[in-house]
């Protein structure tokens, strides 16, 4: 059978390879971002690397609240925090065999147009998609699919597939407690658990090997060819 493949995640600022290796496991991506915002999670902070240790980052919110949807949670003193935050990624990466490349990501995702800490998420998110040559069509749920908000978890994923025509859902495996692969299949849609295998590369001034970094780590200190190979290291279950 012939797979046409949804994967729906929350966005995430500069999110880790996992997060990518789902957009290179589908054909259709959507940006859930009309669900509740989760405090302490990565929708507005992540990690990068300096000499000696993982520095987290976190873009300041005016109103961050579990009670709000993500495209609701504004973000606070914006230029101070990228005059602080292109900083910090010129101290980290200054040294890194890519660092231009690194930092012109950056830098456009920073100079991004935006209202809330969703979209400024997006745009990291589809920028490096565009960058690193990523085939799948990145839709909204809060555009395109506004009239399915409401309905029970499970079966929104649902009708967003059907809507879509995909006849398989990949979901990160850290979801796997959530779902019943038997609900899906009764619609006519196949779920898929993805498990990213985040193997171990270059890191500019790294005694040790760190895991599970931004992107950014790696459009740091590896090519885009060289990414492609942590891109395809998945498996579905």
């Amino acid at each position: 059978m012939k797979f046409k493949t949804l994967a729906v995640m929350q966005p995430y600022i500069f999110p880790y390879i996992g997060y990518f290796n789902l957009l290179n496991s589908c054909d259709v991506f959507v940006l859930y971002d009309d669900v509740n915002f989760i405090k302490q999670g990565w929708i507005n902070r992540n990690r990068v690397l300096n000499s000696k240790n993982e520095v987290m980052f976190s873009v300041p919110l005016v109103n961050q609240s579990s009670n709000l949807a993500i495209n609701e949670v504004t973000v606070a003193n914006y230029e101070r925090f990228k005059v602080k935050f292109l900083r910090t990624i010129e101290q980290c990466y200054s040294k890194a065999i890519h660092f231009e490349v690194g930092l012109d990501y950056v830098t456009e995702v920073l100079n991004t147009e935006f209202t809330s800490i969703s979209e400024l998420a997006s745009s990291s998110i589809e920028v490096a998609k565009e960058r690193l040559n990523l085939q799948c069509e990145i839709l909204t749920s809060s555009e395109q699919f506004a009239h399915t908000k409401g309905m029970e978890r499970s079966q929104r994923l649902i009708a967003m597939a059907q809507i879509l025509g995909c006849n398989r859902y990949v979901n990160s495996v850290n979801g796997s407690f959530l779902y019943d692969k038997n609900e899906f299949s009764n619609n006519g849609v196949e779920l898929k658990f993805i498990k990213p295998t985040l193997l171990p590369y270059r890191q500019c001034n790294a005694r040790e090997f760190h895991a599970g970094l931004s992107i950014i780590d790696l459009m740091m200190n590896l090519s885009v060819e060289e990414i492609r190979t942590h891109l395809d290291s998945f498996e579905l279950v």
